[in-house]
């Protein structure tokens, strides 16, 4: 490859090639991992921050097939960046939508509509069902006092009547 000019400066190298129609490929080449990269990755020297230099650069060898070949190859290239970059948009509106139904699902797990209710179970299998609510009556009226068994109801009172007396002493 005949280099018109290139400069190296210790991690920055600017190469232009003589024939600018070569540009295209030259820079897929470049990039490729099978490529370019892992030519200028085995080239390269040092041992904390390794590069090349200007001799590397110049001594690189670019197998490079007819210039028509090259044209297609850049041009199915582009096209399969273009599908990636298509198929990248849609995976992530996919997952916002994802992101929108996991809401609706929980939304509905939590106000019991993703499964039958107990009543709605009990009326198809035709059998009695209590309410929570009834229950609670039924408890309530058992126990004659009305509060609950750990007489959180009478403690209530008792702490209001508290803050009544405690008001009225000031």
């Amino acid at each position: 490859m005949d280099l018109a000019e290139a400069y190296v400066s210790q991690h920055v190298a600017l190469v232009r090639p003589v024939e600018t129609e070569i540009t295209p490929y030259l820079l897929l080449w470049t990039i490729s991992p099978a490529h370019g990269r892992a030519k200028l990755t085995n080239d390269a020297c040092g041992a904390g921050k390794p590069g090349l230099n200007l001799d590397n650069i110049r001594e690189m060898a670019v197998a490079l097939p007819p210039l028509a070949e090259q044209h297609e190859i850049v041009r199915r290239v582009d096209a399969l960046f273009a599908l990636a970059d298509k198929i990248e948009a849609r995976v992530t509106a996919a997952t916002a939508r994802v992101e929108k139904i996991t809401q609706a699902i929980l939304a509905k797990a939590f106000r019991g509509e993703l499964v039958p209710t107990e009543a709605e179970l009990a009326r198809v299998e035709g059998r009695d069902y209590e309410p929570a609510s009834v229950l609670l009556e039924r408890i309530r009226a058992e126990r004659g006092d009305g509060s609950d068994e750990s007489g959180a109801k009478s403690r209530r009172v008792s702490r209001s009547q508290s803050n009544k007396t405690k008001g009225s002493q000031r």
